[in-house]
């Protein structure tokens, strides 16, 4: 196991965290599950609780202090919520500088790569996706950023809302 060091120096190939890193003396970093323009996320295990879960870091290009206060705005906003078609936030940290968020996580893929063909299909995920999103504006948060990449399905077509940045 690499514990993770200052700086950036577990930072492999593509400005990843190398598997095999440990963030916060809990999260084994697992596998990369994907990569947009200010954050990577993996998979990883959470040592504490043995479960799996997901951590989302910030990208070595967005670590500035807007972004950073960003992410906590997000973990925030999504921890307070409870709702079967909302990621779970479990967890918000910062190791040597870099902040990184940790949720539930979801098997399955995101809207965008399965976009679904009958009716029934699509009626049920616009469904999920409004009761999330009202149960969200019960709360008084806005989603801000809805898109089919930040809606994922379970294989069991279960849809869950994430990224609420």
């Amino acid at each position: 196991m690499r514990p993770f060091s200052s700086g950036w120096q577990e930072r492999g190939p593509g400005g990843g965290l190398l598997i095999g890193t440990i963030l916060s003396d809990r999260y084994r970093i697992d596998a990369e599950l994907g990569r947009g323009g200010m954050s990577v996320v993996y998979r990883a295990h959470d040592m504490l609780l043995a479960r799996d879960v997901a951590v989302k870091v910030l990208s070595a290009t967005a670590l500035d202090a807007g972004n950073r206060a960003r992410l906590l705005h997000e973990a925030r906003s999504a921890a307070s919520l409870n709702h079967p078609n909302i990621v779970t936030v479990h967890d918000v940290g910062e190791v040597d500088g870099v902040p990184f968020l940790v949720s539930e996580l979801v098997e399955g893929k995101p809207l965008h790569d399965q976009p679904p063909k009958a009716l029934d299909d699509i009626l049920s995920i616009v469904r999920q996706v409004c009761a999330a999103l009202e149960h969200a504006h019960a709360q008084g948060i806005v989603h801000r950023d809805l898109k089919p990449e930040n809606v994922l399905i379970t294989p069991g077509g279960v849809a869950k809302l994430s990224d609420f940045g």
